[in-house]
């Protein structure tokens, strides 16, 4: 009975430890896609531009980036030009564009990118920048969409692939590890708590890179490889005094 439950509990640590893992590496993918982004330009937009690109494509797949530029100026027309920078393998590719735009008018504007953009191996980068005209200011956006496909899926699926089996594996022995850690004594009680905090995290950081809200990401991912580190150590090297 004991060679069994030990069996479960260390499935139980696998499945949690590759659940979790694929997580944060996947959360924290992301994260560096955006930071090359923003440095792969130079920021020089007053405002943030809103951009739509997709998180994830396959090699063999075209992503189409949107914008909407707009003139939120009340009393006169505008001539904006709109600089589209897009990473390739030697130098940024420019597309250029001037538009006209009357008091309050707004223009979407789009543009598609695909495997020959890919730098760093797996990175397609986008930088947006709506330049200054008279009195309206400039805006620039940034995007990254990571190129990857698992077992010839396309981005879409492969990305909500890699969630739902990180976010499975990690719900599901988390279960499996409490039933078989009933009851608790004060030693595995603190082993949970580290790991539930832990866990929140991850899951906040996880989310918020799937709605590219970036600076979260960043400290939720943070927050939590500090928790499991220091608090596990903490729980470990107090049970040995």
């Amino acid at each position: 009975m004991n060679h069994k439950r030990n069996a479960l509990v260390g499935l139980g640590i696998l499945l949690f430890s590759g659940g979790s893992f694929i997580n944060l590496f996947f959360s924290s993918n992301l994260l560096w896609g955006e930071m090359e982004a923003r440095l792969y330009m130079p920021q020089t937009g007053v405002r943030t531009l809103d951009i739509s690109c997709p998180l994830m494509i396959a090699p063999w797949e075209t992503a189409t980036i949107n914008t909407i530029v707009t003139n939120n100026l009340a009393t006169q027309a505008t001539k904006p030009q709109v600089n589209a920078f897009v990473s390739h393998e030697d130098e940024a590719e420019v597309i250029s564009e001037t538009l006209l735009l009357e008091p309050y008018e707004s223009q979407a504007m789009q543009w598609t990118v695909d495997s020959s953009n890919i730098i760093f191996d797996k990175l397609i980068l986008v930088s947006i920048l709506q330049r200054p005209y008279r009195n309206l200011e400039s805006h620039q956006g940034t995007c990254s969409i990571y190129v990857y496909s698992l077992f010839g899926l396309d981005g879409k699926n492969t990305l909500n692939l890699i969630v739902e089996v990180g976010v499975l594996a990690t719900l599901l022995s988390a279960g499996m590890l409490f039933y078989l850690f009933r009851p608790f004594n004060s030693f595995s009680r603190k082993i949970l708590q580290v790991n539930i905090v832990f866990a929140v995290l991850m899951f906040i950081g996880l989310v918020s890179a799937l709605y590219r809200l970036w600076g979260l990401t960043l400290f939720f991912n943070a927050t939590a490889l500090l928790v499991i580190v220091v608090g596990m150590s903490e729980v470990l090297l107090g049970s040995k005094k």
